[in-house]
């Protein structure tokens, strides 16, 4: 199994310039550099994420090498917006689309998940990546979507970077990581699973 990235967001949770107001920044010089940090913090947070969360509309593709167990699939990231496709190669590499009546998107559940109706086709897929499932996850396709807990986790991250330009902050022989803030804004976001 595994996950690709297809089309990443269009845009980024928090602006420019709401940046530049939260680091305090009247200069320009730095605009690159802290359009990187936004990008950067939000895929760092999106990836630690458990489910996986997608702050902004995002495309992925979802392949495995086997059928699943049951007729329900989880997809992650979360939250699912659509499923655009879900199709499949059989042994002899024949590929096949799969009938969107066939199927029942449920963007509701966290994480968002497709049951298929009367059970997965019954073709023997190849060897590998038989199973392909393209779909869409974010909160929307702007910052406004995004909710405000994780919007401020990234600016909080993002200042951080900022400000410092090392890994780890030391004070004496005592070392800090990530600013207690952002892992508690972001906790509701996490779930072992």
């Amino acid at each position: 199994m595994a996950l690709i990235l297809l089309t990443g967001p269009t845009s980024e949770p928090v602006t420019l310039d709401e940046a530049k107001t939260h680091l305090r920044v009247d200069i320009d010089e730095d605009d690159d550099l802290i359009e990187a940090l936004v990008a950067t913090a939000r895929e760092h947070l999106e990836t630690i994420s458990r489910p996986r969360v997608a702050m902004v509309e995002q495309t992925w593709r979802y392949v495995a090498d086997e059928w699943p167990p049951s007729s329900k699939l989880e997809l992650r990231p979360y939250p699912l917006r659509s499923v655009e496709s879900i199709s499949y190669t059989d042994a002899a590499g024949a590929a096949t689309a799969v009938s969107s009546g066939d199927y029942i998107v449920d963007t509701t559940s966290r994480p968002g998940r497709v049951v298929m109706r009367n059970g997965w086709p019954a073709a023997t897929l190849r060897e590998i990546n038989g199973l392909a499932i393209e779909f869409k996850a974010g909160y929307g396709t702007d910052a406004a979507a995004v909710p405000l807990p994780l919007r401020q986790a990234v600016l909080l991250l993002t200042s951080h970077w900022y400000e410092t330009r090392e890994p780890v902050l030391t004070s004496g022989a005592v070392g800090k990581e990530i600013p207690l803030t952002v892992k508690a804004l972001f906790a509701s976001w996490r779930q072992d699973v």
